[in-house]
């Protein structure tokens, strides 16, 4: 998009780990204090991790062990075509 963006344009910024150890938080505010002092848009952020998904509680990421027994029997349901 060239130009500047129109007036009242915000940006979303997503912090997508739901894991312990997670370092989105740390990464978001580095990011967001930068653009915040380069431009005069607004910005938002959704933490997934305010969000009850169904893999939060997982023992490893459910796409990468499809055929784990690891995973609790309602992800592993889930994933059966």
């Amino acid at each position: 998009m060239a130009g500047n963006p129109p007036d009242g344009a915000s940006v979303l910024v997503i912090l997508g780990s739901t894991r312990a150890g997670r370092r989105c938080p740390m990464i978001a505010a580095w990011v967001l204090g930068i653009a915040r002092s380069s431009t005069n848009l607004s910005y938002e952020v959704a933490d997934l991790l305010d969000w009850h998904l169904p893999a939060d509680d997982e023992p490893c990421i459910p796409c990468w062990h499809p055929g784990s027994r690891r995973l609790r029997a309602r992800t592993y349901a889930r994933l059966e075509p």
